[in-house]
């Protein structure tokens, strides 16, 4: 029983952190294995690397979104060293594995790439539907061709029969 209790109260205290405490953006992110040993600067130094307008402060504004596979999405508010500030997402991917890639999206580019993401989900929606219909139109002139009538489609039943000696 006490071996049970233990167990049950590793659980609960190994998973929670108390929001005060979580002032790393890596505790924001929830990168696995890395937790508490990226800091800050090593974050802003890495996305400084890849953007134009350089980075100076990373402020988390909400909570975690784990996307799709092994990413995560913190909502952060973001210092530019010219002192102007941006909302947008810190994304990490390679949550689970040994190569960490980081990457900040504005608000209007995260907009304009789910939008994105919407069309061509209904786009596949709507060429699955002419698919299917394409697909009926052809079941149903095939069964309208194979028992077509001798006085209402002579040509048709004519190289239907040719077509059924020859098998």
């Amino acid at each position: 029983m006490k071996k049970k209790l233990l167990l049950l109260i590793t659980m609960i205290t190994s998973g929670c952190v108390p929001y005060a405490y979580r002032t790393d953006l890596s505790d924001c992110l929830s990168i696995g294995n890395y937790t508490n040993k990226i800091t800050n600067e090593k974050i802003i130094n890495e996305l400084n690397s890849t953007e134009i307008n350089k980075i100076q402060k990373i402020t988390p504004t909400g909570n975690v979104k784990f996307g799709d596979g092994d990413s995560t999405e913190c909502p952060v508010t973001v210092t530019h060293e010219n002192g102007t500030s941006e909302q947008g997402f810190l994304i990490s991917r390679g949550r689970w594995s040994q190569q960490k890639k980081l990457e900040y999206k504005f608000l209007s580019k995260w907009d304009a790439q789910q939008q994105v993401e919407e069309n061509n989900a209904a786009n596949k929606i709507r060429t699955e539907q002419i698919e299917s219909q394409a697909r009926a139109r052809d079941t149903e002139s095939k069964h309208d061709f194979q028992s077509a009538s001798i006085t209402a489609y002579p040509f048709k039943a004519e190289i239907y029969c040719y077509n059924k000696k020859k098998f």
